[in-house]
Parts: C-alpha cells; structure tokens; sequence
C-alpha cells in the first residue's frame, strides 16, 4: 500500500511550486528599480487555498484574457494595460457580432473598428475598470490571463483577483 500525496495536494503542491519559481524570476525583475514599472498583485484562489504573488509590470505591456465566449463558442480576446490608477480595456477582439458581444467601440467607450486574421477588433478603447479585476476561471470556458510571461489558467486557480499596487 502506498502512502503517496492524494491527487488534491499533489495539485497545490504542483501549483505551489510552479507560482513559486515564476516568482523568484520577478523578484530579480525587482531590483532593477524601473521606474516604468508597477507592480500588479495577482491572487490565485483554489480549493481553499490562497497564494498572492506580485508581479512587475511595465507601463507599456499587454495584459491579456483570452476565452471561448460562452454564447458563440468561438474565442475572444480582451487586452488590457494598466498603471497606478487601475487597469484599461484596450482592445477587445472576436468572431461574430451577437449576445454579449458590443455592437460598436463607441458601446465601450470609443475607439476604432478594425478586422485582423478573422477577428473584429475594436482597438483604442481606453476604458478604466478600476484597480481591481475579479475572474471565476472554474466557471469560464477556457479562459486563461497573461501579464508577462506568467499565464494563469483554470488548472492553476479556480478565482482570480489582479490588482494593482500603489
């Protein structure tokens, strides 16, 4: 009979260690002393469990959600930039038009209409979502969030809470 970690722990564990060393790269990330740099606060939720990492951020990059809409089962993809004040909705793109997805940029506050490899992309959109952003990756269809080279999926965190520090 073995005594090995049940699948449940051997899971947080995997989690745990693979946060752990996406962690320690940041942390050399740093010390650099960036002034273009802010710092987003990523808290992943699972089974009961909790882990906060933060992330350096630079003022420029993308931050990225990308998921099968649930009504179209086709994917869409938003794309965000944040700084101090919170996050931005910069750019949304999609398949087709219909339930849930905006008819026009102007819907989202303005910005401009473009078509890319297949997607209908609404560029430009600047809106503020505030300095928090809350997502049920359990519930999602195949969503995962990028902010740098760290990918978040539901095989890692069941809730997601990303922040931005001040």
């Amino acid at each position: 009979m073995s005594r090995g970690l049940s699948d449940t722990r051997r899971l947080t564990l995997t989690t745990m260690i693979i946060l752990m060393s996406i962690l320690s790269t940041y942390i050399i990330t740093l010390y650099n002393g960036n002034i273009n740099m802010i710092t987003i606060l990523v808290e992943c939720r699972r089974s009961g469990n909790q882990l906060t990492i933060a992330v350096p951020y630079k003022l420029n990059d993308s931050i990225i959600l990308s998921f099968i809409h649930s009504v179209h089962k086709t994917p869409q993809i938003e794309i965000l930039k944040a700084d101090n004040k919170g996050f931005y909705l910069e750019e949304v793109r999609f398949k087709e038009y219909g339930a849930g997805v905006p008819v026009s940029p102007e819907e989202l506050g303005g910005g401009v209409m473009a078509e890319t490899r297949g997607f209908i992309v609404y560029r430009s959109i600047n809106e503020h979502l505030g300095k928090e952003i809350m997502l049920d990756l359990k519930n999602a269809m195949n969503m995962s969030v990028r902010i740098d080279g760290l990918i978040i999926t539901d095989k890692l965190c069941d809730f997601v809470k990303i922040t931005t520090a001040t």
